[in-house]
């Protein structure tokens, strides 16, 4: 017997608040036609990056991570000529304990696991150090090409300040440096979702972990009620010594005549669980089904 009332929840929360489709739209005050012909031209183009990056879709999964995990994630980052988003899993984030006491880190590292050929193509100057890498991944995954993946440290760190210097973006691996360039935004190329946000720290508190308490009192309740089933789930016979009652008249035939002579058997259910609460009064004299019943 199951009731898993953290699934129910996310899945409910998921389906009505994350069923709006973000949309960004460009507004001109007191422009002329020129900068309208602009503006809507940059709406045009939104939407259809937000149509090709499956925006929506994506929006979606990081509002449920946030309501699973601590934090949902979605990573925005360019490709050549084109901007690309990405679901960024929650366990691949870190953050310095210290440096996001307040909530606001000024350094932000992701590790993922990338094969070497896809990574290779990526950074094809690279190809030696990225083949010398070990991989990170756990022996104890059964994975027959464990070895061809690696751990692909990337960190962002911010500038101090509006005239800072010393931003940083940085791509490594455990055999080299990838990437090492100059970061000059004041903000992390994520957008984060957080279902409630802690007093202290990055992270927020996710929909599952407040209903945590809710749920194991829901399975310690269902689990007495699955062990009262076990053992009160067969009725029971109770037959006097000395009565003359054969055993194979007990049966479940229709209409079975069972013969005895002295005390008869008498059958016993018993009540498996407790109701533990008043029952519904019925629909008549129930007031709300009264009032309907009235005004019609």
């Amino acid at each position: 017997v199951k009731v898993n009332v953290i699934s129910s929840m996310v899945d409910t929360v998921t389906a009505k608040i994350a069923k709006m489709k973000p949309k960004v739209t460009f507004l001109t005050s007191g422009g002329d036609f020129s900068s309208q012909q602009t503006a809507q031209k940059l709406n045009k183009f939104m939407l259809g990056a937000f149509y090709s990056n499956k925006v929506h879709m994506l929006h979606q999964e990081g509002f449920r991570d946030a309501a699973i995990f601590d934090v949902g994630a979605i990573k925005h980052y360019i490709d050549g000529d084109r901007i690309v988003s990405e679901r960024c899993l929650p366990t691949e984030l870190y953050t310095d304990p210290i440096d996001s006491l307040y909530g606001s880190p000024r350094s932000l590292y992701q590790v993922k696991f990338v094969h070497k050929d896809m990574l290779g193509l990526m950074f094809p100057g690279k190809t030696a150090m990225i083949n010398t890498a070990r991989s990170q991944l756990d022996r104890t995954i059964n994975m027959e090409d464990a070895d061809k993946y690696v751990a692909v440290v990337e960190a962002w760190h911010l500038k101090t300040g509006r005239d800072g210097k010393d931003g940083r973006h940085v791509i490594c691996v455990d055999s080299g440096v990838l990437v090492d360039e100059k970061y000059t935004k004041d903000y992390f190329p994520f957008t984060f979702f957080r279902w409630a946000t802690r007093g202290v720290g990055f992270w927020g508190q996710s929909l599952a972990e407040r209903l945590t308490g809710n749920q194991i009192e829901i399975n310690k309740m269902l689990r007495i009620i699955q062990k009262s089933f076990h053992l009160g789930s067969a009725f029971k016979v109770f037959l006097e010594y000395g009565s003359r009652v054969a055993k194979e008249q007990l049966n479940n035939e229709i209409g079975s005549i069972v013969y005895y002579s002295g005390q008869k058997p008498d059958f016993y259910v018993p009540q498996t669980v407790h109701p533990g609460r008043a029952e519904r009064p019925s629909c008549s004299r129930w007031p709300p089904c009264r009032a309907r019943r009235e005004r019609r």
